[in-house]
């Protein structure tokens, strides 16, 4: 997917919008959070692009705007990226641990977490694998289950949030795994993500919500295998 930058500048009470690298791509706004919505109606007038959904744009506010923004967006961005590892290391962690014989209550001594939440991390990782080939299918697996190799498979969706960033969603997951600010970070991170986990499928959605492509990831196969 195209990323194009877009300048915008404070000019009295309106923010004056150029996107580089495209001629007579210029417009304005008294309302930044329109900004995003204007590049793309001047980039589809322009027949630069035809779909207002089909592309990325970044916008950047030069000067001491930036200077002041950047530091704040970037530790934003690394407590984001650093919640997403930790929530993946610590579900890792419980799979393994249980598979190892490891009580829900001793889990939740050793990770300074709640019985309660420990139980959700597995209870979520385990419908998160049925449900990625079997959506319809949600009933509860026990720790001693063993999930058919080549039968189930992992999933990550990458889809537009409100912020005009995009999320990396497992289906049927109420919260992101992670917050990106452009749809080819997002991909990058569901790619590592499903890489991790042992392969899957990376389905890529448009601005509009529609599919606009899907990439298998390796074979999917349980992450999390019986010992022996």
């Amino acid at each position: 997917m195209t990323t194009y930058n877009a300048t915008i500048e404070r000019a009295g009470d309106w923010w004056a919008i150029s996107v580089e690298g495209v001629p007579f791509a210029h417009t304005q706004t008294k309302r930044l959070d329109q900004a995003d919505a204007m590049v793309r109606s001047v980039l589809v007038d322009l027949e630069v692009e035809s779909d207002p959904h089909a592309f990325d744009v970044v916008l950047h506010a030069p000067g001491r705007v930036e200077e002041v923004v950047a530091p704040a967006r970037r530790a934003r961005r690394a407590l984001i990226e650093a919640e997403a590892r930790a929530a993946d290391a610590t579900t890792d962690a419980v799979m393994r641990l249980r598979r190892d014989g490891y009580s829900l209550r001793d889990l939740a001594v050793l990770l300074g977490l709640s019985y309660q939440r420990v139980a959700q991390i597995e209870q979520t990782a385990r419908t998160e694998v049925v449900g990625a080939l079997h959506p319809r299918s949600r009933r509860r697996i026990g720790a001693g289950d063993r999930i058919q190799e080549g039968l189930m498979s992992e999933q990550r969706d990458v889809v537009p949030n409100s912020d005009r960033g995009w999320d990396v969603r497992a289906p049927g997951a109420k919260r992101a795994s992670s917050h990106h600010a452009t749809q080819a970070e997002a991909v990058a991170r569901a790619r590592e993500i499903l890489e991790r986990k042992g392969g899957g499928e990376l389905v890529t959605h448009g601005r509009d919500g529609k599919i606009r492509g899907k990439d298998t990831i390796a074979p999917g196969n349980d992450p999390y295998p019986p010992k022996g």
